[in-house]
């Protein structure tokens, strides 16, 4: 017991270097340049946090946009294939009656008087509820600017025929005639509407077959 206790105090523990004055600037330096290097890790941490954060608020904002789109899209289809269908019954009304006039015209010639009542399915002027809610929406939430220049072209010229054709059935109306009527009046009024009537329907077609595909592919 006596002789471990000997060998113990014969090795007593190391004392910690003493710092030289030359060493301590070096060490300053040297805890510097960690610190340094922690607050640029930190720095680095914090703005790519900032740029994730900000990329991914910027994403939402882009599905967010795309189903606004959608939406707005999927409303002018709906809005467009209604149209169709009014102009298309107003087309074929009218012509009907204009082919009517062109029998008349064939057998008694241009200046023979057509009695409106006698032709089959005379209803007088008729005419659809066109509407352009869902394109003024579309315009107005910008939302057009997301779709491709030529589809925004195609739909800007489907509504720019929809109002020639108001506008030519306005200025065409059949009840205006005196009765019996020029045969050759009515065939040019009731010709005029249809054939406006098939190239607005055709204007719709062309639209549709955009708005219910995929517009990208325009």
């Amino acid at each position: 017991m006596t002789e471990s206790t000997e060998t113990l105090s014969d090795n007593p523990p190391a004392e910690p270097p003493v710092e030289s004055p030359a060493d301590r600037p070096r060490r300053l330096r040297r805890r510097a340049w960690v610190q340094a290097g922690e607050w640029a890790v930190q720095a680095v941490l914090i703005v790519f946090g900032v740029v994730v954060g900000l990329a991914l608020n910027e994403w939402r904002e882009g599905q967010s946009e795309k189903a606004r789109t959608a939406r707005v899209l999927a409303a002018l289809a709906d809005e467009i294939s209604e149209n169709r269908n009014g102009v298309t019954q107003t087309a074929d009304y009218y012509g009907e009656i204009a082919q009517a006039a062109l029998r008349v015209e064939a057998t008694r010639g241009s200046d023979a008087l057509l009695d409106l009542g006698d032709v089959d399915g005379y209803q007088g002027d008729i005419g659809p509820s066109l509407l352009r809610g869902a394109y003024d929406a579309a315009i107005a939430t910008g939302a057009l600017l997301n779709v491709d220049i030529s589809l925004a072209t195609k739909l800007t010229a489907v509504y720019s025929l929809q109002e020639a054709f108001a506008g030519n059935l306005a200025i065409n109306q059949l009840t205006d005639l005196p009765d019996p009527a020029q045969v050759e009046i009515v065939k040019w009024r009731a010709g005029s509407v249809y054939q406006n009537g098939q190239s607005l329907t055709e204007a719709y077609d062309t639209a549709l077959d955009v708005l219910t595909g995929d517009p990208s592919d325009e």
